[in-house]
């Protein structure tokens, strides 16, 4: 599978900790597509320009990565973690311009955006659009979203640590356009 080595290679070149189990998900989340054969590219991730406490300038990406399945876009934002929450912020784990680059892309037909929230300690991975997500974490004084309302609002994928399942056919049904026009793309 060069494709799967390709990865690899340009995660290592760009300097990504494979210990990471942010980027260990990603890592699992691409092998799931390139498996299906599905086209889906990934934004590059960038350190900032400077060194040390001098970082001026970080370039931002809109989210982690699309996928194209069927006739839609899925724009991805994946998230990991161990604890109960994630935190929301501009030096947290869900930042501001994700939010709003994610819910830009939510307003265009067949688009479908939103977060992949990975619950390491179940071995559960939920998806949750944008437009859930804001209406949740609407209260401006909110500094993060828990656990219980991802697993509330949000959607569990057939997952697991040693098999991939086909994410892509599920959020497809959930959020199949053709069968609720209205629902989230207005």
């Amino acid at each position: 599978m060069p494709t799967i080595n390709l990865c690899m290679a340009l995660i290592y070149l760009r300097g990504f900790d494979m210990k990471n189990p942010g980027y260990i998900f990603e890592e699992r989340l691409y092998k799931v597509l390139t498996r299906q054969n599905i086209y889906w590219k990934k934004f590059s991730d960038f350190a900032g320009i400077g060194y040390g406490d001098n970082i001026r300038f970080t370039p931002t990406n809109p989210y982690d990565f699309f996928f194209f399945y069927k006739s839609a876009l899925f724009c991805i934002e994946a998230k990991s973690t161990n604890k109960n929450s994630f935190t929301i912020g501009l030096k947290k784990m869900i930042k501001p311009h994700q939010v709003a680059e994610l819910y830009k892309a939510s307003k265009h037909a067949g688009v479908f955006a939103g977060f992949l929230f990975e619950l390491r300690d179940e071995d559960k991975v939920y998806f949750m659009h944008i437009k859930d997500f804001i209406s949740i974490t609407n209260d401006s004084s909110k500094k993060s979203i828990h656990k219980k309302e991802i697993e509330e609002y949000g959607l569990l994928v057939a997952w697991s640590q040693e098999t991939f399942k086909d994410i892509p056919e599920e959020l497809w049904e959930a959020y199949n356009f053709s069968l609720e026009p209205e629902m989230y793309n207005n």
